[in-house]
């Protein structure tokens, strides 16, 4: 009876044993997958630095083997389109688009593509061994915060075809926020006495991803001290948004772009200093006829509405210096409404007339072309080339396709040197760019491995190895 009894409690007691095992697994899973959704900001040495992962990120699809074909084939590597599979009409014939990863080991079918999408690339994850007939392209139009490889010269160059936003990659996107033009020739909605009136500051600034590469906060941090600037976003917050904007159901570009018009001045800066890289950010105050102030491309003069509509920070040894040209604009009405006369005269520069009238994609417009379509019949139109050439040139993408330096605080002295000029920072804004500047160094080490393996058409198990024994400890763990 007795010996009953205790077996009852024994298996009872296993029981509990067991299922705090479970829980216990349960709660360390969850709080590792919180945990790996974490921003970089307090980072160790140990823990990835690429902790950014893009919102498209779709899970490999694999489909029943293709049957034998003679249309040129195209793979999304890292799927980046709707359809898991399509046969794409373009002016010099058609291809067959698909998803499928069966492709790669397919006998009866010969990958002539592989695309990707480069925030979603893996360097763990490639269509390996490469082989010579293999043609890679790349379509990215964001910053290299997500993937640096491809801003180092030997990351780039291992594709063939790229679509990125500098004005000489194959198929440019260097205006892919530019709606329309005329978007930028609407009349100013706010007139200039009227705008940064009340309690509003000079200089609006909105941004919510803080510390990026372009070390934007630093400098506004600096700038605050000598102007009045009403900072909405997470980063620097100072001022709550308007109640009808809390909703995000309701903060649409209509709303943002009629608070922007309420300030004399915008802060436009980038989170990445990237040759023609220009996002929403530029576009916006021009929109909405406020006067922006730029950082992030060095060559966004190039794609200004004249050649006196925006105000860079770079010109000015600092942001008191800034700051008083700014103060200097705000008592003379006239000054300051010639930096919005393309408003009424008409957008005079022609690179980006030019640019506008060539590109044959929209923005947001369910009934035409976009980018990613337009880059697609690009790259079947390139094979279709290539069919009819006897011995067709091998195309190779080269530094120009996408032009980043490794980042530098922004605020600049001279006779000092970066790791001075760091020293001076906060300690947040410090450790971000410590880590950007780490990122950009290790992407260098990987893309040299990734050159060398790639020439020798390594398996992506032999390029493990090779990162792992070729990288320093810290990039070998992290871009595996």
């Amino acid at each position: 009876m007795r010996c009953g009894s205790f077996m009852k409690r024994l298996l009872k007691l296993a029981v509990i044993v067991i299922l705090l095992s479970v829980l216990s697994t349960i709660i360390l899973d969850f709080v590792s997958d919180r945990l790996s959704d974490t921003d970089h900001e307090n980072y160790e040495d140990d823990q990835p630095l690429f902790g950014i992962h893009s919102p498209h990120r779709q899970p490999p699809i694999y489909l029943p083997a293709e049957e034998p074909t003679d249309l040129p084939l195209i793979v999304w590597w890292t799927p980046f389109i709707p359809e898991d599979r399509k046969i794409r009409e373009c002016s010099l014939g058609s291809c067959l688009i698909t998803k499928s990863r069966t492709e790669l080991s397919n006998p009866n079918t010969q990958v002539d593509v592989f695309m990707f999408y480069g925030s979603d690339l893996h360097w763990s994850d490639l269509p390996l061994p490469r082989k010579p007939r293999h043609m890679w392209a790349l379509l990215n139009e964001e910053s290299p915060k997500n993937n640096w490889v491809f801003a180092t010269e030997k990351g780039i160059s291992l594709f063939n075809l790229t679509s990125t936003y500098s004005r000489y990659s194959n198929y440019p996107i260097v205006l892919h926020y530019l709606h329309t033009l005329i978007n930028l020739s609407q009349p100013q909605r706010v007139p200039t006495k009227d705008k940064s009136t009340g309690d509003l500051g000079l200089v609006m600034y909105m941004q919510s991803d803080c510390n990026p590469p372009s070390d934007r906060d630093s400098y506004i941090q600096e700038l605050m001290k000598y102007v009045k600037v009403d900072s909405y976003g997470r980063c620097l917050h100072n001022r709550d948004l308007p109640e009808h904007l809390t909703d995000s159901l309701t903060f649409n570009a209509q709303d943002v772009i009629d608070l922007v018009a309420k300030y004399k001045f915008a802060i436009s800066f980038e989170n990445a200093v990237c040759h023609d890289y220009i996002t929403e950010k530029f576009w916006r105050p021009l929109y909405a006829g406020t006067v922006p102030i730029v950082h992030g491309s060095p060559t966004i003069k190039d794609w200004a509405p004249t050649d006196h509509s925006i105000i860079v920070a770079d010109d000015f040894a600092s942001p008191k210096e800034l700051a008083e040209f700014l103060l200097k604009l705000d008592t003379d009405d006239n000054k300051y409404n010639e930096y919005l006369e393309f408003k009424r005269s008409g957008i005079t520069n022609q690179r980006l007339l030019e640019h506008y009238r060539h590109r044959e994609w929209t923005v947001d417009d369910d009934d035409g072309l976009d980018f990613i379509d337009g880059f697609q019949c690009f790259v079947c139109n390139e094979l279709h080339k290539r069919r009819q050439q006897q011995n067709p040139e091998l195309m190779v993408a080269n530094r120009d396709h996408c032009v980043c330096p490794v980042p530098e605080p922004f605020l600049k002295e001279t006779g000092k040197t970066i790791e001075e000029r760091m020293e001076k920072m906060d300690e947040e804004a410090r450790d971000e760019m410590d880590f950007w500047r780490r990122t950009a160094g290790c992407a260098e080490e990987v893309a040299a491995v990734l050159d060398k393996s790639f020439g020798r058409g390594e398996t992506q198990e032999e390029l493990n190895q090779r990162i792992e024994n070729e990288c320093t400890d810290i990039c070998a763990r992290n871009f595996k």
